[in-house]
């Protein structure tokens, strides 16, 4: 359950997780597809050992944003950052997002903190958790 990214976002590789919901609906796309994809899923429409391009993708995923009644721009660099606000929100380790976002540094993955909504809403004090004899001891 686990992609490899070959050349992404700073012409990095990366690894990240699959969606079990994702891949039944990439399953769906494959059994459907006219012509299987040889090398990649989403192949070039001429050229099936190609990718599509970069400005489909982004045509792609502004369509998508429309058809779901997403009003403001919607491109994959706001799709990446949402996947790791999310992650973020979710609980996922810090370390972890970094990785699967390919970040060199931990200061860049921290910023998805600020993001966050509610990033500090479950974070309990250890002081609360302390019983009151042991608070009365001190």
């Amino acid at each position: 359950m686990v992609i490899h990214i070959h050349a992404g976002k700073g012409k990095k590789d990366r690894k990240t997780i699959l969606s079990s919901k994702l891949l039944n609906i990439l399953r769906e796309y494959y059994r459907n597809a006219p012509v299987k994809p040889v090398t990649y899923l989403f192949p070039a429409k001429n050229d099936n050992n190609r990718p599509f391009s970069r400005r489909y993708t982004q045509f792609f995923i502004r369509e998508a944003g429309k058809k779901a009644g997403i009003n403001k721009a919607v491109s994959p660099h706001i799709l990446r950052h949402s996947f790791a606000t999310h992650l973020l929100e979710n609980g996922t380790n810090l370390r972890k997002i970094q990785v699967m976002m390919g970040h060199k540094s931990l200061r860049t993955t921290a910023v998805y903190m600020h993001l966050a909504k509610d990033f500090l809403k479950d974070v309990k004090s250890p002081f609360d958790s302390e019983s009151r004899e042991d608070q009365d001891e001190k």
